[in-house]
């Protein structure tokens, strides 16, 4: 009885630490961007598996992508909030989550944005900066003037969107609303085979000691006509390539893009049912080409990232991870992509 009241007077002093951001995101961390919209029908189990995936990964939290029009969105918000706060009474095991808003999958309203923010900022696992709750997005700068109200209306918030269509330039001109800035680029360029830090370089000297969240992802495919997306980006090596620009630069925040967009191949969580597979994905998203091997590298990079090293120490035990063509590098195309 004793150790269980002692257990509950740590777990409320952990609780009242978070808030104040004192077990928030003080030093490095590494999130994972999560699609929301794909969950319709996810069960408490469902997002319990996923977190405690996560974690084994060393994966600090998830980047919550939500839209504005998905009927299912707060009750799914509802229960990854509970997942993750289950997890941290039975094991006192953190695991982060805020709220990325999706301003390219539809029209935000001011009081629809406050109204989220303020329903999940005061969740003991809602991921804190400097005592104020993390918000991002995917795109918006359009609604750039609106995070005024929201940081009023919300009692402050510490933002660091994804304004990637600006590029490093553009974001460094709004530097006075926000506080860092997230980059999308991940990828190489079209008709490039590599990725290099310049863009990350210009991203942190566009923002003047601001915060960066530097984009990783394993790979990106997509062939979906019904958005007339069509399109592919060199990864050959680029998981391994990005991790040790990661080592090298040292963000404030990495963000891996992404945990479960399966339309768009850049996941490392395999699906769990096919509804998750929007219509034509399916072609390439399935049981011959899982993507959870990919994970198994990240302890070792998110370990040697967190501690500030430029290379990542040996593993106690051997690991490999292969990934290859289905076909011939050099085997032409008929306009397609498949």
């Amino acid at each position: 009885m004793r150790a269980f009241g002692r257990n509950i007077l740590r777990r409320k002093q952990n609780q009242d630490n978070r808030r104040d951001g004192r077990l928030g995101v003080q030093s490095r961390k590494v999130f994972a961007h999560y699609m929301v919209g794909l969950t319709d029908g996810h069960t408490l189990k469902d997002w319990t598996q996923e977190i405690l995936a996560a974690q084994a990964s060393r994966i600090d939290g998830f980047a919550l992508n939500i839209g504005p029009s998905d009927a299912y969105t707060m009750t799914q918000l509802r229960q990854a909030y509970a997942a993750a706060t289950a997890i941290w009474d039975d094991q006192g095991a953190d695991f982060d989550l805020f709220l990325s808003f999706d301003m390219a999958a539809g029209e935000w309203s001011t009081e629809q944005v406050i109204s989220l923010i303020n329903a999940f900022k005061d969740s003991a696992v809602y991921c804190r900066v400097d005592g104020s709750p993390l918000v991002s997005t995917f795109e918006g700068p359009q609604w750039a003037e609106n995070w005024g109200r929201v940081r009023e209306a919300t009692g402050g918030i510490y933002l660091v969107p994804d304004w990637s269509s600006l590029g490093p330039h553009g974001v460094g001109e709004k530097l006075g609303l926000i506080d860092g800035a997230f980059s999308w680029c991940a990828w190489p360029r079209a008709g490039e085979h590599s990725i290099t830090t310049y863009e990350d370089e210009l991203y942190k000297k566009a923002l003047r000691g601001k915060a960066y969240m530097m984009g990783v992802s394993p790979w990106f495919y997509t062939r979906l006509p019904q958005w007339n997306k069509n399109w592919h980006c060199s990864s050959e090596s680029l998981w391994y390539d990005r991790w040790l620009q990661v080592l090298d630069l040292r963000p404030d925040f990495v963000q891996i893009i992404t945990w479960n967009d399966y339309g768009e191949s850049s996941y490392i969580y395999d699906p769990t049912r096919p509804s998750q597979i929007v219509p034509g994905a399916d072609k390439y998203v399935h049981d011959l080409h899982p993507h959870s091997a990919f994970r198994a590298v990240l302890p070792y990079f998110i370990a040697a990232y967190k501690s500030g090293l430029d290379k990542v120490n040996p593993p106690e035990e051997d690991c490999a991870v292969a990934w290859y063509r289905t076909t011939p590098a050099d085997c032409g195309h008929d306009g397609g992509t498949y």
